[in-house]
């Protein structure tokens, strides 16, 4: 599986990488999308494709500079669908990058952190 899609001034720069033994799902940018379900409906499909046969290590690095809630609902329902992979085989991390004078974006990944159960690295960048 490969996925991309370019960012924009409104939307994050998704992509997603398959090994045989790594996948990495990278997310940067601005997410305030107009429609986030629309925007994220084909990598969620995709991640529910992958939860039938994830390959052995799946990394998640996100590095928003703004989301807005309709996005950060979309994001639970891609960490969610994270969640039961790393239920059924372990090997998920998520990183979470947020610039040093971004409070609101660290505020984001602690609370995200205390809501998953993966295993969750703030990184300040």
């Amino acid at each position: 599986m490969s996925y991309k899609i370019e960012g924009t001034k409104d939307t994050p720069r998704m992509e997603v990488s398959v090994t045989a033994d790594e996948t990495i799902i990278s997310i940067s940018g601005v997410s305030m999308p107009e429609n986030p379900l629309k925007f994220y409906e084909d990598l969620i499909n995709e991640m529910e494709n992958y939860l039938d046969k994830p390959s052995g290590k799946t990394k998640v690095e996100m590095n928003l500079s703004y989301i807005n809630s309709g996005s950060l609902k979309q994001l639970f329902n891609l960490l969610f669908i994270l969640e039961e992979i790393h239920e059924d085989n372990g090997g998920v991390e998520l990183i979470w990058k947020f610039k040093s004078t971004d409070s609101l974006m660290k505020d984001k990944g602690e609370d995200i952190k205390e809501m998953i159960e993966i295993p969750v690295e703030l990184v300040e960048v």
